[in-house]
């Protein structure tokens, strides 16, 4: 009942939703409701897994995005399982509906419409352009290789190569998403706009909180843009170790933050 009372529809949603009644296509629409339902359940299952808080749950109308209260440098692998969890229920659902229609208790004409739904969703959203599950599952992977720093622009560099490659493809193939296009450009630009503030937050809880990291990582010299999000960092200079926590002190006790 918590979970239901934070749940947000977009009022383009509500728009289609009545469009589609009174053109005669709510059970096409119904449908897909019912896939992204089950997609965004597996979301919220990993998450509530996990002990994260719900801020809410807004529903699109081509998707839909839980918004969790989540610290940037939680582990790594909560942000993979998170991300694929919504696949991994769509799946479920998928190979439960398929054994419902071999039953027969499913037209056929609604399991291809269902089929064609699942695998067009599946698809949209393992594209790695942001907000998609695509991005953060392939984030959470380019940062266990790389600095905190250099990811983010790694992954914001990708997801500005895949959403041209996602319009000009539309622009050729399919005109009429162009809805989504615009959706995601509008995301994207909000999403730069962060960037800076992000990482900034990056290095402030790392300065507030002591995280309990297993792995070490030794950096020469004192740039703090090399610090990794998973790990304990170690700066060594003229051969003398810091830890990371005494960088950041002096980092923010210059800058006069508290």
């Amino acid at each position: 009942m918590n979970i239901l009372k934070k749940i947000k529809v977009n009022y383009i949603t509500y728009f289609i939703l009545l469009s589609s009644f009174f053109c005669g296509m709510f059970n096409y629409v119904f449908i897909l409701g019912l896939i992204i339902i089950f997609h965004e359940l597996g979301h919220i299952i990993a998450i509530k897994f996990f002990k994260y808080k719900i801020i809410n749950i807004e529903f699109l109308p081509f998707g839909g995005k839980v918004n969790i209260l989540k610290k940037i440098n939680s582990p790594l692998y909560h942000e993979t399982i998170i991300s694929i969890s919504g696949f991994i229920m769509q799946l479920i659902f998928f190979i439960l509906v398929t054994y419902i229609y071999k039953l027969g208790y499913i037209n056929m004409n609604y399991y291809l419409i269902f089929k064609n739904y699942n695998i067009s969703i599946f698809l949209f959203n393992i594209l790695p352009i942001y907000p998609l599950d695509g991005f953060f599952l392939l984030e959470s992977i380019i940062e266990r290789y790389n600095n905190y720093y250099l990811s983010i622009y790694i992954s914001v560099f990708l997801s500005i190569i895949f959403l041209i490659t996602f319009i000009i493809f539309n622009y050729i193939k399919h005109f009429d998403n162009y809805i989504i296009c615009v959706f995601l450009i509008y995301k994207l630009l909000n999403y730069l706009n962060t960037v800076k503030n992000t990482y900034n937050l990056f290095l402030l809880e790392r300065y507030l909180y002591d995280f309990n990291f297993k792995k070490n990582k030794i950096i020469i010299g004192q740039n703090i843009k090399k610090m990794h999000k998973n790990k304990k960092n170690y700066f060594l200079k003229n051969s003398k170790m810091i830890s990371e926590k005494t960088l950041l002190n002096k980092l923010f006790d210059k800058n006069n933050l508290f």
